[in-house]
């Protein structure tokens, strides 16, 4: 039999994560099944990630961002080859600076419709902007 945690109501917290403890340190939990019922909740009700651990000590979770980031980021048209009529957002370069992915909207080629956000990608060539994005 498996014991199953209902968290019906958290409080309200400042904290993004919900964590919850095993009272019984006996007991080894190798998966996790997770229902939400997102009406019934007030506030953040998505999953980004899930944990399992058997240390009681509630780790910490952050962002690490390369000192060499610039602080003053400007915007750049990369032209017809790359940008479209519609709305490119989060644009986020492979480690090896070669290919450039980014999130579309407004685009009729996207999946599911034009107002759904798909992500895209362009690749650098020599001495172009980049390829058509695919």
């Amino acid at each position: 039999e498996h014991p199953v945690y209902r968290v019906t109501s958290p409080q309200p917290r400042t904290d993004p994560l919900l964590r919850i403890f095993v009272a019984d340190s006996a007991f080894v939990c190798h998966q996790v099944k997770v229902f939400i019922n997102g009406a019934a909740l007030k506030g953040i009700n998505q999953i980004d990630a899930i944990g399992i651990s058997d240390q009681t000590k509630p780790v910490t979770v952050g962002i690490n961002v390369s000192t060499a980031t610039p602080k003053d980021i400007q915007k750049e048209n990369l032209g017809k080859t790359v940008n479209s009529p519609g709305q490119e957002v989060a644009p986020v370069i492979s480690p090896d600076g070669r290919t450039l992915y980014f999130t579309r909207n407004f685009n009729k080629a996207n999946i599911g419709g034009a107002d759904r956000q798909d992500v895209w990608y362009s690749t650098l060539e020599s001495g172009a902007n980049g390829t058509p994005p695919t």
